[in-house]
């Protein structure tokens, strides 16, 4: 399952909520030994994708992230 993600500022919760507003979910991708870089994904898609996981099947899933630049996460 790939996800398309785009880096943005997290300077304010203000800027977060203009996120949800915008049907887009902000995020925080976590990496080992880097700094923790802040993400949003688009609702619209992340609810497509949560359709398509089968019943008792979500702790288990793994989602690649790709962003705009191409850089892919997992």
């Amino acid at each position: 399952m790939k996800l398309a993600i785009i880096a943005r500022n997290c300077a304010k919760k203000r800027e977060a909520n203009r996120l949800r507003i915008n049907k887009k979910i902000p995020g925080v991708v976590y990496n080992k030994g880097q700094d923790s870089t802040p993400i949003s994904v688009d609702r619209l898609e992340f609810d497509a994708i949560l359709r398509g996981i089968p019943k008792g099947q979500l702790s288990t899933a793994v989602f690649s992230m790709q962003d705009e630049k191409g850089a892919e996460f997992k």
